[in-house]
């Protein structure tokens, strides 16, 4: 029974279709050099869009950190990383692109920022910072990473040793106080980009839509506003009490699916989205930035996504055409608090 099995599927593989013109039997050397090149430009790309983050993002949580709270802390504007942070699939590219080893070495030491005005490069090997020293491991570098990253909420100032070549050298500087809401770049091929409270996440298919640093400060200003007005801690109240009415409806045997709380956490949603916009214009604003024509980025959305023009009450974000308006009117207050000497803060009620 088996063996008449594999023969009527050596038939059905035998007769079925295939191509009619040449194709190319290819060395699979050939195609590991290929595919090597590829991911070297995969690699170069990330760090293009990591670095054009920092360069539009950096500013804007800067300039805003009195905004910020007590969410904010400090930063040296520079990265560092090791061989031994990738994996293996990754390793090949970031030791080409990158120069990396097991050293943990600065890889992404950003201009204008208070690591590059003190003098640190690229590919300064770090021997120690604020006494805290990196080790030799993986776990090593993790830890190293943690435990600085601790110091960053209180400590402004940078001891650094580094070793550049055959030279031992250190670095004293101050840090920048910023907006503690760090900006990552998502995976997503989606025009979209968010906020969860802590974090702000770009994703790849919003990199990709932005035209100019204009609108990519426009959509960062956005998710910050997001956080700095705790939205989200705001959502998830108003969901805490939607699931009341779901609660004291289970005790009547009614199972609602949490309607109410997912109701509830949609309430005002809109209206998040508009203050976000508003106070995101007056973050572009402090941060140095043109604000004149961002509201010029909802014209091209709406362009791109023909569907966003139409208003719907129960949508979670307000129609493009309200979006554009209202950042219009936005811009005119801030350019009315210009002519007449005003502090460029937002009208917080």
């Amino acid at each position: 029974m088996k063996n008449l099995l594999y023969i009527f599927l050596a038939l059905l593989v035998v007769s079925c279709s295939t191509t009619s013109t040449q194709t190319y039997n290819l060395d699979r050397a050939a195609v590991e050099r290929e595919a090597k090149i590829q991911k070297e430009i995969a690699f170069k790309q990330q760090l293009k869009y990591n670095k054009r983050l920092f360069d539009v993002g950096y500013p804007i949580l800067k300039n805003n950190a009195d905004l910020c709270g007590d969410d904010v802390h400090y930063r040296m504007g520079a990265g560092w990383s090791s061989i031994e942070q990738y994996n293996n699939e990754w390793k090949e590219a970031a030791a080409s692109v990158l120069g990396l080893d097991s050293n943990l070495r600065f890889v992404s030491v950003y201009e204008s920022s208070p690591a590059a005005n003190a003098g640190l490069k690229n590919g300064d090997i770090i021997i120690s910072i604020n006494d805290l020293e990196p080790g030799d491991t993986k776990r090593d570098h993790n830890r190293f990473t943690r435990d600085y990253r601790k110091l960053q909420k209180d400590n402004n100032f940078a001891e650094i040793t580094v070793q550049r070549g055959e030279e031992v050298i250190n670095f004293n500087f101050e840090l920048d106080r910023v907006c503690n809401y760090p900006i990552s770049l998502g995976e997503s091929d989606a025009v979209n980009a968010y906020a969860n409270g802590t974090n702000i996440v770009i994703e790849k298919g919003m990199m990709r839509f932005v035209e100019d640093d204009i609108e990519l400060g426009l959509v960062i200003a956005h998710e910050l506003g997001h956080n700095a007005m705790k939205h989200m801690d705001k959502k998830m109240s108003n969901y805490a009490m939607g699931s009341i009415l779901d609660i004291a409806a289970a005790a009547y045997g009614v199972n609602t699916g949490g309607l109410f709380g997912e109701t509830g956490a949609m309430v005002f949603s809109q209206e998040f989205e508009n203050e976000a916009d508003y106070v995101g214009l007056y973050y572009m604003h402090r941060a140095g930035m043109d604000i004149t024509d961002a509201g010029d980025f909802w014209r091209r959305m709406a362009a791109e996504h023909p569907g966003a023009i139409r208003t719907n009450h129960a949508a979670s974000h307000p129609a493009t055409p309200e979006r554009f308006l209202k950042i219009d009117l936005a811009i005119e207050e801030i350019k009315e608090k210009i002519e007449f000497g005003e502090l460029i803060i937002p009208n917080f009620e």
